[in-house]
């Protein structure tokens, strides 16, 4: 394990306040430590203050402050400037210094530069003023005569930051911002004036979080102008620390560097505030690392307040390479007049340059987008073994379904064996009734036949008796004779009567006697006809379980064999059964009504049956549906996929193509492209 060490002149734990500020500025502190805003205000120094990084330190907050009332490091720099410049014009006199100071305000994101005091200003460029130096110019610059106009601009500035309409994506965290005070100060006497121009730059360096990526993934992956400001610090602080290397700074690499290059490693006094955060070690590494670099560039602040000397060559040379800036965009204009072919081959690089990060882009993007469809495919066969393991158990639940059917198919079986053997038994009963009730009309018959004899016969003796009356009225001789056969005749006719009474009252039992067994035969018809109709219900509600049973027959064909085994070996069952239970059995009533109620048990039984099967069915036709839907997502997944490979396989071809047309060797003695492209594939294979 390596340990790095990094030095700095201060390290505080809390966040940055005001006492913070006065430690790490010389506020507070001896003559012996260095005062940059005192060498500012008195000595003519510029200074910058460096605020670096990560986007989860409080480093923006330090920079702008939080809100109304708190400014940050810009509103507190900028109130010790102005109470040291007040405190050098009270000591010298209002007539022999004066001061004037400005205040401009810009942000730089993806290499565009925005005015934050004035938004409305579009041509906000860099430029090199004879004066001053290397500038932003375009920008809006407002006059400031104490603290408070300061802090005027501030809020505008925050408030235009806040709701001015910057790009969305990476754009927002890494951007930078750029606070300037220009402050000219004039000592004068009787006799002359001696001018001096500084200025305090508080830079707020883009997040370091990138610092601990790759640099040509960062530019291929987000294009390479949205982090060029944080690379392009990172190279300056590198060559400025390396002697040989320090006057080849690229500081036109990007603009917030542009900036920066008459300060850094130059004319001014720099101050570096670092910002740490525990939680991060990737990135904490790569920010200490670009502090290290920074720490040991060289500058060289010049002294302006003995004289003007100075001022005046800085100036004479800065005019100089403006001059010289002028002469080569001229001749730079010529050139291009001359030079078209080479401009087009370099417009065409970058083309190429930018089709190449675009499929790089698009090759990252069809491997996340394959990550996400294996994602996709694994979480659908989840789902599908899902779906196997509910139609097993579906699977059990219809053979438990159908073991209940059978049993009550079986005990229907058995009802339909004792209504059989109950309307033959019925039947039986019915067909000896009816043999007594035929015997007893027969027997009634001829007791009608005999008493229908008995009354001929006591008419023809009453026939008899009145012509023996008459004959008696006729012959008085013959009455006693008359008399004694009359009374004869009626004790045989009272005989007969006694007879004939006895007989009819047997007639008379006889006829109640059927009267009973109609009435008894009448309600065994009645209780056959409900039966019969409750066994054709129940044979209807078969016929549609069948029915229903038929349709799906043809995944249970086994289970319908066994079906039949168990039924044949119920039914020999059940007949074993009900001999047996015809011995025990008595009464036909009592045994209809206990049928009754097997019966309608039976029916309960068997429509919770049917029921729960209905249920079971439009389950597994669900989960078919839903099992059938998946797989028609996951053939359309894996046709997206292919599509999309395709597209890369043509954008790869169609980009290798356009690079072999462009850079195309026109000189023979050259080597071609397609040798430099293989020979930097196999070394990029030996690499890996």
């Amino acid at each position: 394990r390596e340990t790095l060490t990094t030095n700095f002149d201060h390290v505080y734990e809390s966040g940055v306040d005001n006492e913070v500020l006065d430690d790490i500025f010389g506020h507070t502190q001896t003559n012996e430590v260095n005062k940059p805003l005192e060498a500012l205000v008195d000595s003519g120094f510029s200074v910058v203050v460096l605020l670096i990084g990560s986007k989860a330190t409080q480093r923006r907050t330090a920079f702008q402050g939080k809100g109304k009332g708190d400014y940050g490091l810009i509103g507190w720099t900028c109130e010790r400037v102005f109470e040291k410049l007040n405190l050098k014009a009270n000591s010298l006199g209002r007539n022999a210094f004066e001061f004037t100071a400005e205040v401009s305000m810009v942000e730089i994101y993806d290499e565009v530069m925005t005015d934050l005091i004035q938004p409305s200003n579009t041509a906000v460029e860099v430029q090199l003023d004879p004066h001053i130096g290397y500038t932003i110019a375009g920008s809006e610059r407002r006059q400031v005569a104490g603290v408070e106009d300061v802090q005027m601009c501030i809020d505008y500035a925050r408030e235009n930051c806040n709701t001015h309409a910057f790009p969305t994506g990476n754009a927002a965290d890494s951007r930078s911002a750029v606070f300037e005070l220009l402050v000219k100060q004039v000592m004068k006497d009787d006799q002359d004036e001696w001018p001096m121009t500084v200025r305090l730059l508080v830079v707020d360096v883009p997040p370091t979080d990138k610092l601990a990526e790759e640099e040509e993934m960062l530019r291929a992956q987000q294009g390479t102008t949205l982090h060029r400001s944080l690379l392009s610090f990172r190279s300056v602080c590198k060559a400025l620390s390396r002697k040989h290397d320090m006057w080849n700074a690229p500081f036109g690499q990007s603009k917030l560097t542009a900036v920066l290059q008459d300060l850094l490693g130059a004319d001014s006094v720099v101050v570096n505030l670092t910002f740490l955060n525990s939680g991060e070690p990737d990135v904490s590494l790569a920010t200490l690392d670009l502090v290290e670099r920074l720490n040991s560039c060289t500058h060289f602040p010049i002294e302006k307040s003995e004289g003007s000397f100075v001022q005046g060559l800085l100036e004479s040379y800065r005019a100089r390479l403006l001059a010289l800036v002028n002469q080569t965009q001229l001749s730079q204009a010529g050139a291009e007049e001359s030079s078209t072919e080479v401009a087009d081959l370099l417009g065409r690089t970058r083309v190429l340059e930018r089709e190449l990060i675009e499929t790089r882009i698009e090759c990252n993007t069809a491997k996340d987008d394959g990550v996400k469809v294996f994602k996709l495919l694994e979480l659908f066969k989840a789902k599908y073994n899902q779906l196997v393991d509910d139609k097993a158990d579906q699977a059990k639940q219809l053979i438990g379904a159908e073991e209940a059917k059978l049993q009550a198919g079986s005990a229907l079986l058995e009802l339909r064996l004792e209504h059989g053997r109950v309307q033959q038994q019925q039947e039986d009963e019915n067909f000896k009734l009816e043999s007594e009730l035929l015997r007893a009309k027969t027997l009634v018959t001829d007791l009608e036949m005999k008493l229908s004899e008995a009354k001929q016969e006591a008419e023809n003796k009453a026939l008899a008796a009145d012509e023996a009356s008459r004959n008696n009225r006729e012959s008085s001789g013959e009455l006693t004779v008359a008399r004694k056969r009359l009374v004869d005749l009626k004790q045989q006719f009272d005989r007969e009567v006694a007879a004939h009474s006895e007989t009819g009252a047997q007639l008379i039992s006889l006829v109640n006697k059927n009267n009973i067994l109609l009435t008894e035969n009448t309600d065994l018809k009645v209780l056959s006809g409900s039966q019969k109709e409750q066994l054709e219900k129940l044979t209807q509600e078969r016929a549609q379980m069948d029915s229903s049973l038929r349709e799906k027959s043809g995944a249970y064909e086994d289970m319908r064999n066994e079906k039949l085994k168990l039924e044949i070996e119920k039914q020999h069952a059940s007949v074993h059964y009900e001999q047996d239970k015809l011995d025990n059995q008595k009464g036909s009533h009592e045994e209809l009504l206990h049928l009754r109620t097997q019966v309608d048990e039976l029916s309960r039984a068997s429509q919770a049956l049917e029921a729960s099967l209905r249920k079971e069915t439009r389950r597994a036709e669900r989960l078919e549906r839903d099992m059938a839907q998946k797989e028609g997502d996951y053939l359309v997944s894996e046709s997206k996929q292919k599509v999309l490979e395709e597209q890369f396989a043509l954008e790869q071809e169609k980009y290798r193509v356009k690079l072999l047309n462009v850079l195309a060797p026109t000189n023979p003695d050259q080597n071609t492209v397609a040798d430099a492209i293989a020979s930097a594939k196999k070394k990029k294979k030996k690499k890996h």
